[in-house]
């Protein structure tokens, strides 16, 4: 396995950030990369109407615990955006993360680091995997999307109706 030791140890500090309780070891290609304990991470920073896709967290969990060290911290890794990216694809593979899981998580890693970073060739690969997920992903985005708007207009309309019937009767 890529991954030295026991895994990734985490404890939750509030709603949306875990921190590391020891290191997490990754053995690259030349040199073993380390998260520190105490490291602060969001997990996967997935929108919450796509968790049904994508959860914040699973398999692939001490993958995404790396990349977000190595992409915060360069300067202290030496590994670029664009390597860490494609540290990040490669031990998802590692780990035995589904393909199509796999290219999702790593072409929204890819598109939220920007097309600067790696050049047009990657730019237009990232494109072409979007464009052949979106017939899996949109149809679901956008049922999830309207059954919680649904759900949140039904929340106002209970909420309206208690506080018309709580000052009718002060």
């Amino acid at each position: 396995m890529p991954f030295l030791g026991g895994g990734v140890q985490l404890q939750q500090i509030d709603e949306s950030y875990w921190e590391t309780l020891a290191a997490l070891d990754y053995q690259g290609r030349s040199e073993v990369l380390t998260v520190p304990a105490g490291f602060r991470t969001n997990l996967a920073s997935v929108p919450r109407c796509a968790w049904w896709l994508v959860p914040r967290s699973g398999r692939y969990t001490p993958t995404v615990v790396l990349h977000d060290y190595l992409a915060k911290n360069p300067g202290v890794t030496k590994v670029n955006r664009c390597d860490a990216d494609g540290i990040f694809r490669r031990s998802m593979r590692e780990l035995g993360v589904p393909l199509l899981r796999r290219r999702m998580m790593w072409t929204a890693v890819r598109l939220a680091g920007g097309p600067h970073r790696c050049g047009l060739g990657l730019l237009l690969a990232v494109l072409a995997i979007s464009i052949l997920v979106a017939p899996i992903v949109l149809p679901g985005a956008a049922i999830i999307t309207v059954l919680l708007f649904g759900f949140w207009l039904l929340e106002v309309l209970v909420y309206f109706i208690w506080k018309l019937r709580w000052k009718m009767e002060i």
